[in-house]
């Protein structure tokens, strides 16, 4: 079935090679619509989105962005005024932030005492006639404890919590890249008050994947030519054809451009499961090339074997082809 397949294109070869750049032309201008899109939401199965937005009605949960602020000195009440203009910085962000927590916002609406007394270390006389710790709420949440063995003597670390509205307004779809745009805002606002006394540590599951996809981006510019150019090399030794190289190199860069595009044309994205899509494409169109070629120079010398294989079968064929200098005897 597919010899027959080959044998009609191949007859109609014209008709076949315009029809094969229509449609590359066509999946070439749907190809810069794709998207990636490796959200959690998109592979998760519908009932589990549901209900993982039903609980965060009820409880009031989301991404969330830990910012920690690791001072190298002692904390000064003065410092209360730089943690308010980062808290405001932080609320202004985008509109994908739904709220900010840390000992300013404390401060200012709960507590109303100084950075000081809120920072202070515990006094155990004073705990005690006080009935307990009245920060003991926020003591290990919003800022380290000194009375612990692993603090630091000179500095103390506050941690600032970003949250994140749950889900979004385009669905699963726009979740990815309203969550990168999240974290590209806070580093934005972290540059912006970035200070020489004080450090700032990101962490976070939406974190994780920003960093990742950054990551997995550098790679890409830099070991994606490297791997490319080995490939063909190889291939080029593997095949010692220009010719064959290149029916190799366009049949699948056709191949994977057509399935690209026909994606894109869908209106589907790829994620963490389907990018690995374009690369099978790409090993197995080149694997059947080999193939191909290997099953027809194997055909060829076979055919040449056989035929120098008893001279009087070689003249008598050739005089029946009618190939001059032979005569029949």
């Amino acid at each position: 079935m597919l010899e027959s397949l080959l044998n009609i294109l191949y007859l109609r070869r014209k008709l076949a090679l315009s029809a094969g750049l229509g449609l590359l032309l066509v999946a070439l201008a749907f190809v810069p619509r794709l998207a990636l899109n490796d959200s959690p939401e998109h592979w998760m199965p519908a009932s589990s989105v549901r209900a993982w937005r039903r609980f965060d009605e009820h409880f009031d949960v989301g991404d969330t962005i830990a910012v920690g602020l690791e001072f190298h000195r002692a904390v000064r009440d003065s410092d209360l005024d730089f943690l308010r203009s980062l808290r405001t910085d932080l609320e202004g962000s985008g509109p994908w932030i739904k709220r900010v927590y840390d000992v300013s916002l404390v401060i200012d609406l709960v507590e109303k005492v100084s950075l000081s007394t809120l920072l202070a270390p515990v006094d155990p006389d004073r705990a005690e006639q006080a009935g307990g710790d009245p920060f003991e709420l926020y003591r290990g949440g919003l800022f380290d404890d000194p009375s612990l063995p692993e603090s630091d003597e000179v500095g103390r670390t506050l941690v600032i919590f970003v949250e994140l509205h749950t889900g979004s307004q385009h669905g699963a779809e726009g979740t990815d890249e309203e969550r990168r745009q999240a974290v590209a805002g806070v580093y934005r606002v972290l540059e912006k008050h970035r200070r020489s006394d004080v450090t700032f540590h990101t962490v976070g599951g939406i974190v994780i994947q920003y960093e990742l996809e950054r990551i997995a981006h550098r790679l890409a510019m830099t070991l994606l030519p490297l791997s490319l150019v080995l490939g063909l090399l190889a291939l080029g030794v593997g095949f010692r054809s220009p010719q064959a190289l290149l029916i190799a190199v366009l049949g699948g860069v056709w191949s994977v451009a057509l399935m690209l595009g026909g994606v894109a044309m869908a209106g589907w994205t790829l994620n963490v499961v389907t990018v690995a899509g374009p690369t099978l494409m790409a090993v197995i169109v080149v694997a059947t090339t080999v193939h191909f070629a290997h099953d027809h120079a194997g055909g060829a010398r076979g055919s040449s074997q056989r035929l120098g294989s008893d001279p009087e079968e070689n003249r008598f064929s050739n005089s029946r082809e009618g190939s001059p200098g032979h005569v029949v005897r």
